[in-house]
């Protein structure tokens, strides 16, 4: 499955008129720690590999490949979601111990941002609208579609953008919570994974 996304900031009104007539689902709290080398190779080429609360995943971004094809840039991201400790081995070519922690110490992955959400989420037809707010001060919005295949992005991604076109919501770019964080607090690391060789 692939995860399409954009991520917004609204006012309490704006939120308001989001979530206007959608069903609540759950409200969760997520302790993610994301790991990465010294020279931030995972980030730097779009792998996001975290330990959310007592579990590891790993978020492939896929974005950067569609925009090389020419897809139109809606300001979302696509992630392909893998949740199991031997896709996350294959993908990352880890070593298996039998410990999926031991095998990322291995290959010298460490922690580099610990961050803890309050998530509201919210189904509204096919979309998923998560809210959270993180530990640090930031607010961020998220809506969210899943499709099958990378055929499927395009017209999802506009798919959400007219969405929130249609209950006026700005379209500007947004950033996600580590990204925000990597900003005001690892200006090098920011910069290395907006501005890639």
């Amino acid at each position: 499955m692939i995860e399409v996304e954009k991520k917004f900031q609204l006012s309490p009104e704006e939120e308001a008129k989001l979530i206007a007539g959608a069903q609540f689902v759950k409200e969760v709290t997520n302790t993610d720690t994301y790991f990465d080398n010294e020279q931030y190779d995972l980030t730097a080429n779009g792998l996001w590999l975290r330990q959310r609360n007592d579990r590891f995943e790993l978020k492939v971004n896929v974005s950067k490949k569609l925009n090389e094809l020419g897809r139109p840039d809606w300001n979302t991201t696509e992630f392909k979601e893998l949740e199991t400790d031997d896709e996350i081995r294959e993908e990352l070519h880890l070593g298996n111990t039998g410990n999926i922690a031991d095998d990322i110490a291995m290959a010298g992955y460490e922690p580099f941002v610990t961050l803890k959400t309050e998530r509201k989420m919210y189904q509204k037809d096919d979309y998923v609208i998560s809210i959270d707010t993180i530990d640090y001060g930031y607010h961020v919005v998220e809506i969210e579609l899943m499709v099958e295949t990378q055929k499927e992005v395009e017209a999802a991604s506009e798919q959400i953008v007219k969405y929130a076109e249609s209950v006026g919501i700005n379209n500007d770019p947004v950033r996600g919570k580590v990204m925000e964080y990597l900003y005001r607090n690892n200006p090098e690391h920011y910069n290395l994974i907006s501005n890639p060789l």
